[in-house]
């Protein structure tokens, strides 16, 4: 866990095999169109661009407009389920602190724990469902994730009548170069942040865009039109409710 940071966020998006082939086919001339190797929506936001070559520079604002309509289209396209889970370190630490939950140390664990709680337990096809596939940016702990979703895995069971007695996980770490639709998790993970930074007190993305920031509003505001978006935004109260057997929030149970 990144001390210096404020919030930890962990998100994704779910959709169909052959929808993210689709958007596959459609980023690849998004990202040519404007001389980008990969989509790095922190640097976006800041108007900040490298180009294929290296070169940073700055967006126009022109380009800039035209790109943010561009991004949440496509992904729109893609009708994706947005998962994830952030939380505020310090209400993390107080929480854990108080020794009830024996939560662990790093607060990136316990949202990808949630993430993959949402992705193998949750997120079924009630008929015809072929497990799930995971993709996941190399550069964020494989060895934690990878023993994460063994044990979730191992541990799923149907939970509604339909759903598969077994299911199929599997879970790839790889470039979001050679992935393409991680660059569009990175999207949800910056917003969520960005939505986080507001202190707005939902704990729902989306449930009322902050005002006075186009930058984090207006995003979040597109995509909710053609995007489920489930991410859970962990205030103190919440979080100590999600951890309590005996609180309102409904899941399976925990370990912590």
């Amino acid at each position: 866990m990144d001390p210096t940071q404020p919030v930890i966020a962990v998100a994704g998006w779910v959709s169909s095999s052959s929808r993210w082939r689709a958007f596959e086919q459609q980023w690849s001339p998004f990202l040519h169109q404007y001389d980008l190797p990969r989509w790095h929506h922190t640097e976006f936001l800041t108007y900040v661009k490298k180009d294929k070559g290296g070169t940073k520079g700055r967006w126009a604002e022109a380009h800039w407009l035209q790109a943010r309509r561009k991004l949440c289209d496509i992904i729109g396209e893609v009708h994706p389920i947005g998962v994830g889970a952030a939380v505020y370190v310090a209400d993390y630490r107080d929480v854990r602190a108080a020794g009830k939950w024996g939560l662990p140390e790093d607060a990136y664990y316990f949202c990808l724990d949630r993430c993959l709680t949402e992705l193998i337990h949750q997120i079924t096809e009630i008929q015809g469902d072929e497990g799930i596939a995971i993709y996941c940016d190399s550069d964020r702990q494989p060895a934690l994730g990878k023993a994460l979703a063994e044990w979730h895995a191992q541990r799923y069971s149907p939970r509604f009548p339909g759903t598969p007695l077994k299911r199929k996980v599997s879970l790839t770490y790889t470039r979001d170069v050679d992935y393409t639709p991680i660059q569009a998790a990175d999207v949800l993970v910056n917003e969520m942040y960005r939505y986080m930074k507001k202190k707005t007190g939902n704990i729902q993305l989306g449930a009322a865009p902050p005002e006075g920031d186009p930058k984090a509003g207006w995003i979040i505001d597109r995509l909710k039109k053609s995007c489920a978006l489930l991410p859970k935004l962990y205030t103190k109260r919440y979080l100590e409710l999600d951890l309590d057997p005996k609180g309102i929030i409904d899941g399976p149970p925990r370990r912590y």
